[in-house]
């Protein structure tokens, strides 16, 4: 039988893969948390390849994560994992997939950590903003983005 919270998260899970996709220049960085770990992958969704990828379980993180005291604060080290490893190959900024989960607790903390190591975050709500980088995008299209939604992640 399926769990009902699972299956409205499948939905809005498709519903927000519809809208976002990873590119070389901006790939996306989707998480999945189950009941004890935190994974974070940094995805090409062109050619289908994972670039980074981190768990609670990384080897390089296990001191750190013995260490520290709960869910909320391993999921922040996850976090700052993926974006020195994302850094180091040349990724700048990514497009953030919350997976159908919503933004709070151990997601949250996920994309702190991510901010706060140097990874920068694009939100695209249209596929019109999907190629385009944030220094790319022309003066208009932000204008017209900036009016249509009063506050932009960066």
């Amino acid at each position: 039988m399926i769990n009902r919270n699972n299956n409205s998260r499948l939905r809005s899970k498709t519903r927000i893969r519809n809208k976002i996709s990873g590119t070389p220049e901006m790939p996306r960085l989707t998480v999945y948390r189950s009941l004890n770990h935190v994974y974070a992958q940094i995805i090409d969704d062109t050619t289908g390849t994972t670039l980074v990828a981190a768990s609670t379980k990384s080897k390089e993180l296990a001191d750190e994560v013995k260490n520290s005291k709960g869910k909320i604060s391993k999921s922040k080290l996850v976090g700052s994992l993926v974006a020195k490893k994302a850094l180091e190959k040349k990724i700048s900024s990514v497009v953030f997939d919350r997976n159908g989960y919503r933004y709070h607790g151990r997601i949250q903390a996920i994309a702190e950590g991510a901010r706060e190591a140097g990874l920068k975050f694009w939100w695209l709500p249209d596929r019109l903003m999907a190629g385009l980088r944030p220094l790319e995008a022309s003066v208009e299209v932000r204008v017209l983005f900036r009016q249509r939604f009063k506050e932009l992640i960066i």
